[in-house]
């Protein structure tokens, strides 16, 4: 249940930044996602730590690998595999 709990709001951070005029216009360089569970079964992911985050001039994508000068942090790309990661975790019942 928690790592459902868990995928749910990576998928729903995913399609919220993928929208957000405010990601578009942000490297976020150095931030985190938090993971927190209890034994309650309740569980969050957030993001953290925007001391690194600078505003850029043009619409960035953050799926695109990070390249001297381009500004792009690759962000979506590392949301992506986390995505990939629990799915398959579920599908293979490895949840502790």
């Amino acid at each position: 249940q928690i790592a459902c709990a868990v995928l749910k709001r990576l998928e729903g951070l995913e399609c919220g930044l993928q929208n957000s005029p405010l990601f578009a216009k942000h490297e976020f360089i150095g931030s985190t996602l938090l993971f927190v569970a209890d034994k309650r079964g309740r569980s969050g992911v957030w993001m953290i730590d925007f001391g690194v985050t600078l505003p850029c001039d043009k619409a960035l994508k953050h799926n695109v690998q990070w390249e001297p000068g381009n500004h792009e942090d690759g962000y979506l790309i590392g949301l992506a595999n986390l995505i990939r990661l629990w799915k398959r975790i579920i599908a293979e019942d490895t949840w502790l």
